[in-house]
């Protein structure tokens, strides 16, 4: 789990990407805050380094633009793959096994980055480092990086997050602190499960 500070700073990356790399109204952002302020805290608290962090982040951007358009009580589904969530999990192949999830489930911030972890941890343990976000894309165990667009256009996004993460850290921890106390008395009472912290 990384430190809480890094929430706020996740929300504030997802907000800045959908403003300007894919255009999104600032009012349709505002909609969505309290979901993705859920979600940045969500990633910071399920990751155990930066880098995982970054990780979740591009899948999330990748699949789905953070879900910013199914905020509160409806999933974002696939109609031709049935994936759900920000990470576009697909219910039957959610990990572990032996507990069944539902779209509700996958759309829930802090449950569907928890279902991310685990699958991404198990893939892990399949496959080479370099050739996870190929199998994670298409189920291949033959896959490799080199050959799919999914992972390739994940590595270019995963480096456009780094360098915004860059900027984000740099900005003032006291203006991180009143955005997230703001953000904190909005958004109550969270309408998502969170864990204790």
């Amino acid at each position: 789990m990384l430190p809480p500070i890094e929430g706020i700073k996740n929300f504030v990356l997802m907000t800045h990407l959908l403003a300007t790399s894919w255009g999104v109204p600032a009012q349709q952002i505002d909609d969505a805050q309290c979901y993705l302020f859920d979600l940045g805290k969500a990633i910071a608290f399920h990751a155990e380094t930066k880098q995982e962090q970054i990780t979740y982040l591009t899948i999330a951007a990748h699949e789905s633009k953070f879900s910013f358009d199914h905020p509160k009580d409806e999933p974002s589904i696939n109609p031709k793959s049935g994936a759900c969530g920000p990470y576009q999990i697909i219910p039957k192949w959610a990990v572990p096994k032996e507990i069944p999830a539902d779209c509700n489930e996958l759309h829930d911030p802090y449950d569907g980055t928890w279902r991310l972890k685990e699958a991404l941890s198990a893939i892990r343990r399949m496959v080479k480092r370099k050739n996870v976000m190929c199998y994670y894309a298409t189920g291949d165990l033959e896959c490799t990086h080199e050959r799919t667009p999914y992972s390739r256009a994940h590595t270019r996004l995963k480096g456009k997050i780094k360098i915004e993460r860059r900027k984000v850290d740099k900005y003032s921890k006291y203006a991180l602190r009143i955005l997230k106390l703001r953000l904190q008395n909005q958004c109550k009472p969270d309408y998502m499960l969170t864990p204790f912290r």
